[in-house]
């Protein structure tokens, strides 16, 4: 099972993209701190991998665990996601925006979450644009999204 894949795999992380699958399994099964560790070591091991920073980005900002989430840790790799070196996705400015909120940045978390909205819109993805709007409601009324079992970002 997963366990005994993971543990062959801790030695050898090639390739990135089956160690960013093991995390995502236990992101899946609500094992978030597992999920953490494993996209902690892949960017470790591969810095730049913007799906393994925007997950772990993600559940640092959102994870329901309170000793699990780290703000300003989340801010910091979200912020990274939306620098102006590269293409900036709708899932991307979810990300920032859902970061901002878990650090009481609620009136920017609001705008970031309505771009989202619109750009996920602009793309034709409908499930990403309501869900962008439902976050931004809750940023609106100062609160932070946390995920509940099986949701992801």
């Amino acid at each position: 099972g997963i366990p005994l894949l993971a543990e062959s795999l801790q030695t050898d992380l090639d390739p990135p993209k089956d160690v960013l699958a093991i995390a995502q399994v236990y992101e899946q099964m609500n094992e978030h701190a597992e999920a953490i560790r494993w996209y902690e070591t892949l960017l470790q091991r591969a810095g730049g991998f913007r799906a393994a920073k925007r997950r772990l980005a993600w559940l640092l900002a959102t994870t329901p665990i309170e000793s699990l989430r780290d703000p300003a840790r989340s801010l910091k790799l979200a912020r990274e996601l939306t620098a102006k070196n590269g293409p900036v996705t709708p899932t991307d400015l979810d990300v920032l925006a859902a970061a901002l909120a878990a650090n009481g940045q609620f009136e920017e978390a609001t705008q970031v979450a309505n771009d989202a909205a619109l750009r996920a819109k602009e793309l034709g993805d409908s499930a990403l644009e309501a869900q962008a709007r439902t976050r931004q409601t809750l940023y609106q009324q100062g609160k932070a999204f946390r995920t509940a079992a099986g949701q992801g970002g």
